[in-house]
């Protein structure tokens, strides 16, 4: 390597270094509203990605557009991993800083042992391109308790930024708008589980749960709600933007009716909500993203 080549490499390790020691030292000591914000809309990020993990991987078993969607499970299962890596150790290009605290740290360790399981059957079904009983029924016992112990992470998160300074509404804000991002993916998931025949009246009822819990949020989110605590849109974009998530909603909400009232449905309306699903995360995610930038 030439001298000056070389010196240029050193240095920029050098920059590189302080930089993160920096990031880590500010987040640390330091608690900035975007920052918070940033770990608060990642951590509820990863509520969504354990249900979207199982929508893929019911798509696939279903043979939904089986090649496409096993790309998207490796793409999400790599995504939650070195997240959930980010929110405990940092990940500077992320935006996460190091979790300090132990109640914290202790939530997120539970994540990671759930995980380990729930992962082992993802894996391995990304691995062989093919899903046997035993993957199954791990992704099916494991992907509600790893959502729990998710949901319970973003909550300390959320608890602390408000012990931090963080505007409580926006906080709430974040952590609910970025709840519903999840619930589009678990209303998908459990009308993928009734159409392949799993748990099927189990199944409805959540689904038919899932169905009110969104609605109740996005009409809070849309108009405030102070039992939830969450104020009217703070923004005309905002505002705005959730006006189009409403109507994503309108669109989806007759396609899980038909399975919520026990009708049979078409190989059609399976591949319409394969589809329409994502469209209302696209939407949704937009919003806790608007929500954050405040």
């Amino acid at each position: 390597m030439a001298a000056n080549t070389k010196a240029r490499w050193l240095l920029a390790c050098v920059f590189a270094v302080l930089a993160f020691a920096s990031f880590v030292g500010s987040a640390g000591a330091v608690p900035a509203n975007a920052n918070y914000n940033r770990v608060i809309n990642l951590a509820g990020k990863q509520r969504m990605l354990t249900q979207k993990m199982t929508k893929e991987f019911l798509l696939f078993a279903l043979e939904v557009d089986q090649a496409k969607n096993l790309r998207s499970l490796r793409a999400t299962r790599n995504l939650f991993d070195r997240t959930l890596k980010g929110l405990r150790h940092g990940d500077l290009e992320l935006g996460l800083p190091p979790t300090r605290k132990p109640s914290i740290i202790k939530s997120l360790d539970k994540v990671k042992r759930l995980w380990s399981k729930f992962d082992a059957a993802i894996s391995a079904t990304i691995r062989s391109g093919a899903i046997d009983g035993k993957q199954f029924t791990s992704v099916a016992r494991f992907n509600l308790p790893l959502l729990a112990a998710m949901d319970e992470s973003v909550n300390s998160f959320e608890g602390d930024a408000k012990k931090r300074g963080v505007d409580p509404a926006l906080a709430t804000a974040i952590n609910i708008s970025g709840r519903q991002r999840m619930l589009t993916q678990k209303m998908s998931k459990e009308f993928l589980f009734i159409v392949y025949g799993f748990e099927a009246d189990k199944n409805r009822k959540r689904l038919n749960a899932t169905v009110g819990f969104f609605e109740r949020a996005l009409d809070g989110l849309l108009a405030g709600d102070a039992e939830m605590g969450l104020p009217p849109p703070p923004s005309k974009k905002i505002a705005a933007q959730l006006a189009r998530v409403k109507r994503h909603w309108n669109s989806f909400l007759p396609l899980l009716a038909k399975v919520i009232e026990g009708s049979t449905v078409a190989a059609s309306v399976v591949r319409e909500v394969a589809a329409r699903n994502l469209s209302l995360l696209r939407a949704m995610n937009k919003t806790v993203n608007m929500y954050e930038a405040l």
